[in-house]
């Protein structure tokens, strides 16, 4: 709210937003040990807690999911796209959840919104989480997959010139050091 501007004056939340928001709010509230638990209790928690709003939405002609190479290890991405005669730009996808929680499924359904109405491919990367995985490993991992894009770009119907990088939360923090390093 602006300065100057009463509680009455502020316009309502859109419904499908409170609705989120409730539901979020109620699922999370049948946990009120939350803080205690493991964190990947919490992970399973809120993986169930979002399970409803992964459903429905546009689907994808293409749903791959894929390794890619990162040093000793692989990260996973999730390849989202509709149907499109010829090379597509992509958004590279990081989703929020604070470093510690959440994944490509909590968010698939919002990547293949973005894919549809943005007429894009998605690639979401499912990037290690904290505390198990201390910084800088989630960036480097991020920095392996925008590399690997560049590179796979052609056989995945991508145009490696029309490349973009983002996301939500902590993922928009990725997004944004990574596009810093280069």
């Amino acid at each position: 709210m602006s300065s100057g501007q009463s509680h009455d004056q502020v316009e309502p939340i859109d419904a499908d937003i409170q609705r989120f928001v409730s539901a979020i709010m109620d699922g999370s509230a049948a946990y009120p040990d939350l803080g205690a638990r493991s964190f990947a209790e919490r992970r399973a928690i809120a993986e169930k807690i979002r399970a409803p709003w992964r459903s429905g939405g546009p689907e994808m002609q293409r749903r791959e999911d894929l390794q890619v190479p990162c040093g000793d290890r692989s990260v996973r991405v999730r390849l989202l796209a509709g149907d499109y005669g010829g090379p597509r730009p992509a958004l590279i996808y990081l989703h929020g959840g604070g470093f510690v929680l959440f994944s490509l499924d909590t968010h698939d359904r919002l990547m293949r919104e973005y894919a549809a109405q943005g007429d894009v491919a998605v690639i979401g990367v499912d990037y290690s989480l904290s505390p198990e995985a201390r910084f800088p490993t989630a960036l480097h991992e991020v920095i392996a997959v925008v590399d690997w894009l560049k590179d796979a770009a052609p056989r995945l119907g991508i145009d490696p010139e029309r490349l973009a990088i983002g996301g939500d939360s902590a993922g928009a923090q990725n997004a944004s050091t990574a596009s810093a390093s280069g």
